[in-house]
């Protein structure tokens, strides 16, 4: 994921910027962000338990954006609640 991520700031930087400010500020649209990276995450781990996969998305966000995940880890986190009917 951060390759994938790290290849369109550099490829595409303006691109990059204007899709990360667009889901920044639209919390739908965010939240449909996060269900296709969990979805990509568990097509490419192979693992079927989606709060693992909300946990591996959330610690690779502190990791890679420290920002983007202080913003945005009470979203993953009720995400992951919708999903699984909590």
């Amino acid at each position: 994921m951060s390759e994938s991520k790290y290849q369109a700031y550099v490829h595409e930087p303006k691109m990059f910027k204007l899709y990360t400010t667009y889901i920044d500020r639209n919390p739908v649209v965010w939240t449909r962000h996060i269900e296709d990276l969990v979805k990509s995450l568990k097509e490419a781990s192979g693992i079927e338990d989606e709060e693992q996969l909300y946990a591996i998305l959330l610690a690779f966000s502190w990791f890679s954006s420290p920002a983007y995940a202080e913003n945005g880890s009470s979203l993953i986190l009720n995400v992951n609640l919708k999903e699984s009917g909590n």
